[in-house]
């Protein structure tokens, strides 16, 4: 439901007339927001208490958002270049481009924290 919630959000920021300026920010606030929220949904309960109980699983924690932060900030732009490249002119680009590369993301933020989670980089379940 986040996924769909955040999407949603990004696509009618997106749609707004005129230069997106701050909505940029807030855009990329909420991808994060996106990836907090899948990482707590999972089963990483994120709290004062418990994050420093867990250093030694911090490593794996941080690599998850070392790559969230890298979608978010570098890929994501190439991304939705990439799929406003491919719709027809006579829809809405910027809407559709928008929903469908943060719904990519969003997706790619669960199966990589799903893989991240784990106690290998390469689960048996995958091979």
């Amino acid at each position: 439901a986040v996924i769909t919630q955040v999407s949603i959000a990004n696509a009618a920021l997106a749609g707004l007339p005129g230069k997106l300026g701050i909505g940029v920010v807030v855009c990329i606030a909420l991808e994060f927001y996106m990836a907090l929220s899948i990482a707590r949904r999972i089963g990483f309960k994120i709290s004062e208490d418990d994050l420093w109980t867990k250093f030694k699983d911090l490593s794996r924690i941080g690599a998850y958002f070392t790559f969230v932060g890298f979608i978010t900030l570098f890929a994501f732009r190439h991304m939705l270049g990439f799929v406003f490249s491919i719709i027809p002119g006579v829809l809405p680009q910027t809407v559709i481009a928008e929903y469908i590369v943060t719904t990519f993301v969003g997706i790619l933020f669960l199966q990589a924290y799903e893989q991240f989670n784990d106690k290998t980089f390469f689960p048996n379940k995958l091979i």
